[in-house]
């Protein structure tokens, strides 16, 4: 009887660098996708985004940790299957060391992740709302301080405090 290997994940990743904010919707463009897995198996490919997509989701998003069980965090079935298989999903990624600790990273991926980062950066110090250039700090104003005068109301603003009259009186009731 074969024992089934453990679900437990390895870890991916260490704490990220600090004050660095996380992206939390990735846009990966479709054509580019589907040429980083061209050429790759269908069994490769399932490697290949099951990698890219923990990266994404990781600690340190866009990186993994260079690891002997990366090959449970890839979703192979057998250690000896993905490492004569791993060169061909590998071939795109780096690897690099910081703080003394190994991590695979796929640039394309740290690229996306960047200008996400770069857009939530430019977002939040936008001080002025763009439809209006309202402040934002001034947004939540008295409503007397905005207006300088009372406008006169409406016909139907009028007559809707009045009371009903017989003449108001549907002939159905």
């Amino acid at each position: 009887m074969q024992s089934k290997p453990e679900k437990s994940r390895p870890s991916t990743s260490s704490s990220p660098a600090a004050g660095t904010p996380r992206v939390e919707r990735l846009h990966i463009p479709i054509a580019e996708l589907l040429g980083w897995i061209s050429g790759l198996s269908d069994v490769d490919t399932g490697w290949f985004l099951r990698l890219l997509f923990n990266a994404a989701a990781s600690e340190r998003q866009g990186y993994l940790c260079d690891s002997p069980d990366l090959w449970r965090l890839a979703g192979a079935r057998r250690s000896d299957f993905w490492e004569s298989h791993k060169s061909s999903v590998l071939a795109g990624w780096k690897r690099e060391e910081i703080d003394g600790i190994g991590w695979l990273h796929f640039p394309p991926l740290l690229t996306i992740i960047n200008e996400g980062i770069a857009k939530l950066q430019n977002y939040r110090a936008r001080s002025t709302h763009s439809l209006t250039g309202v402040d934002l700090k001034n947004q939540k104003q008295n409503q007397s301080e905005c207006v300088e005068e009372v406008r006169p109301k409406t016909e139907a603003a009028k007559n809707a405090d009045r009371q009903p009259t017989l003449r108001d009186r549907s002939i159905f009731d």
